[in-house]
């Protein structure tokens, strides 16, 4: 499946071998586990969900390494620091994901039956039907609970750090053009999870491990390349595009299980009608457009070859018949309940202050970590297993609080002991002093994805990267003690300029089952008045610095500020250094 994708295969390759070498009693040459008989199920109590059943190949993994490191991965970061329940692991919120799912497939066979045993029949007239939707539903229900595998220490922090590892940056590209949409390492990750020898070594051993005269639970065969395609939202055939839509999507399976678990963790009072979803979900069948070839290559890398048909006027594109996961007009007051809880989620939660402030500084620590370790020669392929080896317990070991460097082991004593930077400057934009037009005409810059010099930076990162520098440069000038370089005085200040990227929720006016009317989501809800709403009165970029630097820092970051936006009025200044 991946000859084209060399450097997903290198990911593959690489995860797998760690994993043997780790794991060997799971995953290596003389593997033992399982060890005894299994089950054919057991069943798992959630909070959120109630009582579930899993079947012995999810028991299997659930049980294995790869989803036991969760256990020690905090589904929010470091957000228990401001909410002190909040301490809900990527494990849980996995073993959700598979439950939403699985009852997304179910309610679809009552709601769409039919199309669901024509559409399969479409693909191959001679196949049995009833055991090809238990392999699907099994497929699915695998790849939501790998589709967090590739977490790593507090979750999305560590992301913003290895995801500039350019093996897997590299990666992400070529999973980005597999797709045909954007993919983040994460789901490269998980994608390559799934691919790994090691997973299908040891789902075949369980199956050798069952008791031959119970069949209870679904023993057909399953394809595992089918499984890391649902993970990045796609599927084998256009047909199965609902599969992907279930666990990737504006609506998917992922985001109705964290909104509740993230609400109900931090004791915020969100909710949303699950059963009215679940109630009027069907199977809507729509053309998947296929202007750059991205699905041809998708398709032909799975080993399926659907009709790519020629576009007929006004249609412009070559295109797939295809069938996707869609709601109707009924299930719009669920659409609008789901849209306000993720919004509010990242007011209260995700972009807090507080919670800035220590993922913050938990990317500052692995950026110079991982300087460090490529200052002893390690390489990607060296950093990639770290990352997958580590959960947030490492900050208490002796690569970090125990290094060898003192900013190291002082930033990792921060973290643990919550000695967190303090806000310096806050900028939203505001619209009451004279200087909103600079400030506004600023904040537009930082969402600017583009650079005009250099390829492999965004407009946002070359805006940060000159505000931090100029931060340096000007706390040299006042203290020049401090550090040798302005680079260093920034990490000895505790210093960045906090730049937190927007909500969005994309592919929204897709999940609206076509109308004849010709309604949509953002007409009947206003979805992006909200968010530009949110951006106008809720979001900010910050200055952080510690404590005891708060005055230097305070001077240094007015300079930047004054030269870099070019804001210089008291109304300005007083409302940025308001608590």
């Amino acid at each position: 499946m991946l000859e084209q994708f060399p450097k997903l295969a290198e990911v593959v390759s690489t995860l797998d071998a760690q994993l043997k070498e780790k794991h060997p009693a799971f995953f290596g040459e003389a593997a033992t586990h399982p060890v005894s008989h299994l089950k054919p199920y057991k069943v798992i109590h959630d909070h959120l969900w109630g009582t579930t059943r899993f079947s012995w190949r999810e028991l299997i993994l659930i049980d294995s390494p790869i989803l036991q490191r969760l256990r020690y991965i905090h589904q929010t970061g470091l957000a228990y620091y401001v909410y002190p329940c909040a301490r809900h692991s990527r494990f849980e919120h996995s073993l959700g994901v598979l439950t939403v799912a699985s009852r997304i497939f179910d309610s679809l066979q009552q709601n769409s039956a039919s199309d669901l045993y024509a559409l399969l029949e479409s693909i191959d007239p001679n196949t049995d039907t009833q055991e090809d939707l238990a392999a699907l539903r099994q497929e699915l229900r695998l790849a939501a609970l790998l589709h967090d595998v590739g977490h790593s220490i507090h979750s999305h922090a560590s992301e913003r750090v290895y995801s500039e590892i350019g093996l897997l940056r590299s990666a992400s590209e070529e999973l980005t053009r597999l797709a045909g949409r954007k993919k983040g390492v994460g789901e490269v990750l998980s994608f390559c999870y799934a691919l790994t020898p090691s997973v299908a070594e040891l789902l075949n051993r369980a199956e050798a491990k069952l008791d031959p005269t119970r069949k209870e639970e679904f023993r057909g065969k399953i394809n595992l390349r089918n499984v890391a395609l649902m993970i990045i939202g796609r599927a084998r055939h256009p047909y199965l595009q609902f599969l992907g839509d279930i666990v990737s999507s504006a609506f998917d399976a992922d985001k109705l299980d964290y909104l509740l678990r993230d609400a109900g963790a931090a004791g915020l009072p969100l909710k949303y009608d699950l059963e009215r979803y679940l109630y009027t979900v069907y199977l809507g069948q729509e053309i998947l457009t296929d202007g750059q070839s991205y699905l041809e290559e998708l398709y032909r890398a799975a080993g399926t070859v659907p009709e790519r048909k020629q576009p007929i006027p006004p249609q412009e594109f070559p295109y797939y018949d295809g069938y996707r996961l869609r709601l109707p007009k009924l299930a719009m007051s669920t659409m609008e309940q789901i849209i306000i809880c993720k919004l509010m989620l990242f007011s209260y939660i995700y972009h807090h202050q507080k919670v800035l402030s220590a993922e913050g500084l938990l990317v500052k620590l692995l950026r110079e970590k991982v300087e460090f370790w490529r200052a002893e020669g390690e390489d990607d392929k060296d950093l990639l297993k770290r990352f997958m080896s580590m959960t947030d317990s490492a900050l208490d070991g002796s690569d970090f609080l125990g290094s060898a460097s003192a900013l190291i082991a002082q930033y990792s004593y921060r973290i643990q002991n919550r000695l967190l930077p303090r806000v310096v400057f806050t900028i939203g934009n505001f619209s009451t002093h004279a200087d909103g037009d600079l400030v506004r005409k600023f904040l537009e810059s930082l969402q600017d994805k583009k650079s005009k010099d250099d390829q492999t930076k965004s407009r946002r990162d070359e805006v940060i990267e000159a505000f931090e520098s100029r931060i340096g440069e000007e706390i040299l000038k006042i203290n020049p003690s401090i550090a040798a370089s302005p680079k260093e005085a920034l990490l000895v200040a505790g210093v960045w300029f906090d730049v937190p990227v927007p909500p969005t929720i994309d592919g929204l006016n897709d999940v609206l089952g076509k109308s004849p009317s010709g309604v949509t989501v953002g007409k009947m809800f206003p979805i992006e008045r909200w968010i530009e709403a949110y951006q106008a009165h809720r979001y900010f970029v910050r200055v952080f610095a510690f404590s005891e630097h708060y005055e230097t820092v305070y001077r240094a970051a007015r300079v930047a500020i004054e030269v870099i936006i070019g804001a210089r009025s008291k109304e300005f200044f007083d409302v940025a250094t308001k608590s």
